[in-house]
């Protein structure tokens, strides 16, 4: 049976409607009054906190007892903390908005199950049971409101609570840290991009990088497989994406620097004797990093990527063409171009909704609601929106001119370069043809296709592409 939850206002705020919604959840044994009212007070009128009674406390009426068992039971008490949420969320006058949600005890497991079962609700939980009393405000400021994102450094950045990534399905990676910056932006202050750092120490290198609108959560499943074969597993994410910081701007993000983010990973962690796994917006950006740091580089596994250059001579060779016709006209597939104004017109993006379009297999709400887990805000997705517009599609576009530099690159790379297509990725599909001709190290490589997987292969068929790069390493 759900029960009935009644909540009390905390807060003071004026105006209510326009601050953050925080849910608060107790502990057994204690009432919402108790437990935060000084919290409340401490996070000042900037957020409207509401606080809910368990059954039998503050104005509950209490449940059945059986055995001297309290009767709470886990999803009878989310169902009925839902039905608060949404008479808050109506009050408020955005039902369809969301709240973040902390608690203790059974209050912060109440939570945690809310943030995987109703996403579109919750947007973060936070745990509080190993914070002190005292120093819970400032535990909820920094690890789920991100109010003290600010950073030093010389752009505004945004940084996404940790809370956000708390209990995603099939991630159980320790996040890493380091600070990045451009060797040709000396004025550049760093910012700090996240990786995951997987298996043996002494292994073999595996650079796993991903594109848009994706993070590292994307090579869930292939990490154990990489791991499993001895092989140390590194996996960043993207300056905008993921657990990285996201600068504020769109203008702050250019290939230039997503090349440079990139490259100052590797050269800070002296990775040597890679082999670069690369998918999406990971080839243009990690096949230029190659460029610049050839040496550090053994081989490379290309997955559904593109280097596009919008060079005439790619006419008939992709099947989402962009390409230069004549001197001053380019041909651009009208579903790419499709795309491209979308992520540029619509109000709202939600990684979730293209990754969900594209996989050959339906994805649970919970991993859903984790692609979309770096993005709490509309401030925090200037770079998903923005990686789309830095696609060239003229002969002019400065992301051209890096993508023909890389080729010249690629061209003298007679290192191992194998492709591993899926047959189900039309805006990819060509470029598989283009690099095994073009780049002296695919010749004579046992090229692979994916079957049944779409773009996001590593979602439809991740253990697969896993067990290819480990055959690609261990024998080339």
């Amino acid at each position: 049976m759900i029960p009935t939850i009644t909540a009390a206002r905390l807060s003071g705020a004026v105006d209510r409607e326009q601050h953050p919604l925080l849910v608060l959840g107790p502990a057994a044994g204690a009432t919402a009054l108790d437990l935060w009212v000084e919290v409340a007070a401490e996070l000042g009128d900037a957020v409207d906190v509401v606080a809910w009674d368990l059954p039998g406390h503050g104005y509950n009426a209490p449940l059945a007892t059986v055995d001297g068992d309290e009767g709470y039971d886990l999803s009878e008490l989310a169902a009925g903390v839902t039905r608060v949420v949404d008479d808050l969320l109506t009050q408020r006058g955005d039902l369809g908005a969301a709240c973040f949600y902390a608690g203790v005890g059974i209050g912060g497991e109440v939570g945690t199950h809310l943030a995987v079962e109703s996403p579109e609700r919750v947007l973060a939980s936070l745990t509080l049971d190993d914070v002190a009393p005292g120093d819970r405000a400032q535990a909820l400021r920094r690890d789920l409101l991100g109010e003290d994102d600010p950073t030093p450094y010389g752009m505004p950045v945004h940084r996404t609570p940790d809370a956000r990534f708390v209990g995603l399905p099939d991630y159980p990676f320790a996040p890493r840290y380091v600070d990045v910056a451009p060797a040709d932006e000396p004025d550049l202050t760093p910012v700090r991009m996240h990786y995951l750092d997987e298996g043996p120490p002494d292994g073999s290198v595996v650079l796993l990088l991903h594109g848009q609108p994706t993070w590292s959560y994307l090579y869930r499943h292939v990490v154990p497989v990489l791991v499993e074969a001895g092989l140390r597993v590194i996996a960043p994410d993207n300056i905008g994406f993921g657990r990285s910081d996201k600068p504020a701007s769109p203008y702050d993000y250019t290939l230039a620097r997503h090349v440079g983010w990139i490259r100052s990973l590797v050269t800070t962690l002296d990775l040597r004797e890679i082999t670069l796994v690369a998918q999406d917006w990971g080839g243009p950006i990690g096949f230029s990093a190659l460029a610049e740091e050839p040496d550090r580089f053994a081989r490379v596994v290309a997955a559904n990527t593109i280097l596009h250059t919008a060079d005439p001579d790619l006419a008939g060779r992709i099947e989402w063409a962009v390409h230069g016709d004549g001197d001053s006209r380019v041909v651009i597939e009208e579903s790419l171009l499709d795309y491209l104004l979308y992520t540029q017109r619509a109000p709202e993006l939600r990684a979730s909704d293209f990754v969900g379009a594209t996989a050959t297999t339906p994805l649970s709400k919970a991993v859903l609601a984790a692609y979309d887990a770096p993005f709490p805000t509309p401030e925090h997705t200037a770079g998903l929106r923005q990686m789309t517009a830095l696609l060239p599609l003229t002969r002019n576009d400065p992301g051209a001119r890096i993508g023909r530099r890389t080729m010249r690159a690629l061209e003298a790379f007679d290192r191992p370069f194998v492709t591993a297509y899926s047959d189900g990725d039309p805006a990819t599909r060509g470029w598989e043809t283009v690099f095994a001709e073009r780049v002296p190290g695919a010749r004579g490589q046992e090229h692979v296709t994916i079957a049944g997987a779409g773009h996001f292969l590593q979602e439809d068929a991740g253990a697969e592409l896993g067990r290819v790069i480990v055959k690609v390493v261990t024998t080339t």
